[in-house]
């Protein structure tokens, strides 16, 4: 029997409270017409912005997990990975890629920093494994930093210039995928961008939105959410860029607006229409 919807495989963390990773890609996905299949790397109470919140680690379990998939022949379309808490969990991943349909492609947010700084979980050994799952994947949506520690490549700030943001896409490229989309570039004082490249054209697109006020926990996902979306309904390329960074600034616009708790993540519940295509 066919299947009505493309699906996900979707490799990130859960957290009861605060909008981030899998509480992120799961409506998101699901108001695009994509059946989003979890596979939890860790289950947190709150999203690591709060001052209280437990921890399970899902390392011991991912396999097994993954192995009953297998049994259901499940026919992925897709493999969504974002944060991953350690270097075992990177090698489980690269176990999962390497079992994909052929048809299916790999997006991998590699999740490792921000602002200038490796996050605290990431050991140089983890880096090197990012390197490694970058080396398979399709797609790749870092920021600034990620790229920088990709490509050890030094951090200068979230406002680049053409050459140096198609520089920093041509290193990442360089270690397999090929398709880069550098995001969280300053292009002005009002404005923020995304740079699609494509490396067996050698082509960058700068796709700029207007820059909102407040910073978020999760926007990252929101955005790698509605790019896996788009894509796997039939977007092209660079609408699917377009769409995701658009919805990710009227999103986080809309949020400060509202005076919300940044802790909380943005509030898209309202704007997911916005997602369903007609």
């Amino acid at each position: 029997m066919a299947r009505a919807l493309p699906a996900a495989a979707c490799i990130n963390d859960l957290s009861g409270i605060g909008r981030a990773s899998l509480t992120v890609a799961i409506p998101v996905l699901s108001a695009m017409g994509v059946q989003c299949c979890p596979l939890p790397t860790a289950i947190l109470s709150a999203q690591t912005g709060f001052k209280h919140y437990s921890f399970v680690d899902f390392t011991p379990y991912m396999r097994e997990y993954y192995e009953k998939w297998q049994c259901e022949q499940m026919p992925f379309d897709a493999l969504y990975t974002g944060f991953l808490g350690s270097a075992e969990q990177i090698a489980v991943v690269r176990e999962i890629a390497a079992n994909m349909p052929e048809k299916a492609f790999v997006l991998v947010d590699p999740v490792m920093a921000d602002n200038g700084k490796v996050y605290a979980t990431y050991t140089e050994e983890m880096c090197r494994g990012m390197r490694e799952l970058v080396c398979i994947a399709d797609i790749v949506t870092p920021n600034i930093t990620e790229a920088c520690l990709l490509t050890d490549a030094p951090y200068t700030g979230e406002a680049l210039d053409r050459d140096t943001a198609l520089r920093l896409c041509r290193g990442v490229a360089a270690l397999g995928p090929q398709t880069v989309v550098l995001t969280g570039v300053r292009t002005a004082e009002t404005t923020i961008a995304s740079c699609l490249y494509r490396a067996r054209e050698d082509t960058m697109s700068v796709i700029e939105k207007p820059l909102s006020t407040g910073r978020y926990p999760g926007t990252g996902d929101l955005f790698a959410s509605v790019l896996c979306g788009a894509l796997l309904r039939g977007d092209a390329l660079e609408a699917a860029v377009d769409l995701a960074a658009g919805f990710v600034a009227h999103t986080t616009s809309y949020t400060f607006e509202k005076g919300a708790d940044p802790r909380h993540g943005v509030l898209f519940e309202h704007c997911l229409k916005e997602l369903i295509a007609p």
